[in-house]
């Protein structure tokens, strides 16, 4: 998870350098946000993005496009055993980490056989077990994925915050 936009420092850096560190030769990669879509498009793990996503810039980041993101993912047909969310977190004001969110596939959850066998007791839309654990496995990769950008947002601002403050300062600097 990286931003669209720039003047936030090191903030979209840090997550690309750790990222290119590591072995991803056999990972397949999907990237929000333009600024790591850029990192990755010059870096040997071109060929291991999948696709990426570009929020509109102009709007906060919904729940809903957070949600036709996770919609993507899991109707580009790629089989994972294991998502794992990279962004970054406020640990506290002014200090920010890089945080890691591991979430298990549907097919890891439900295994070789499903759970086709389990009855509902309650009344419910889907038809079988299987199509609503499906369903609420989309609704939980979409909040994990809506948590970690939220996260992200909100270092980007302090970040961008602290940049425009330190470009003023200088600007009064030079001006004296």
């Amino acid at each position: 998870v990286s931003s669209d936009k720039g003047l936030c420092g090191s903030t979209n850096n840090m997550i690309t350098r750790m990222l290119l560190k590591q072995d991803l030769s056999d990972q397949g990669l999907i990237v929000w946000g333009d600024k790591g879509c850029g990192a990755f498009e010059a870096s040997k793990y071109r060929a291991n993005v999948a696709f990426s996503a570009h929020p509109d810039v102009k709007s906060p980041v919904s729940f809903i496009d957070t949600s036709a993101f996770v919609d993507k993912v899991l109707a580009s047909g790629e089989e994972y055993d294991l998502i794992r969310i990279v962004y970054n977190r406020m640990v506290r004001p002014g200090i920010s980490d890089i945080f890691q969110m591991y979430v298990p596939t549907l097919k890891t959850l439900l295994g070789q056989d499903g759970f086709e066998q389990v009855s509902v007791p309650f009344e419910i839309e889907a038809h079988s077990a299987n199509e609503l654990f499906a369903n609420l496995h989309e609704f939980h990769l979409s909040a994990a994925m809506n948590y970690c950008n939220y996260h992200n947002q909100a270092v980007e601002m302090f970040n961008r915050r602290n940049s425009m403050d330190n470009a003023s300062k200088n600007a009064k600097e030079i001006g004296q």
